[in-house]
């Protein structure tokens, strides 16, 4: 009898041992990788290969050394077009 209760109180135990444990296998959701910072109003970060529109008063602001730049201006026109060949820049817009 005494060897009874002792098995079924083993069983107890463990039937609630393997209940609790089993909430905890539950996958938890991976962390996002930490999201970029917003650029401010009237900046712009550049792409590489891509050409911007910049006008009287826009200026880039290199963030690498290495940045290089393409710039194509027309006389006598108020625009011209810039790309980033290598590095990273950001425009800075006119507000």
């Amino acid at each position: 009898m005494k060897e009874l209760l002792f098995f079924s109180l083993m069983l107890i135990i463990t039937g609630c041992d393997v209940g609790s444990s089993s909430s905890a296998s539950v996958p938890t959701a991976t962390p996002a990788a930490p999201a970029e910072p917003e650029m401010p109003p009237g900046h712009e970060k550049m792409e590489a290969g891509k050409v911007y529109v910049i006008n009287h008063g826009d200026y880039l602001v290199k963030t690498t050394d290495d940045a290089q730049v393409k710039v194509v201006h027309k006389g006598g026109e108020t625009v011209s077009t810039i790309e980033l060949v290598l590095g990273e820049a950001n425009i800075i817009r006119k507000q």
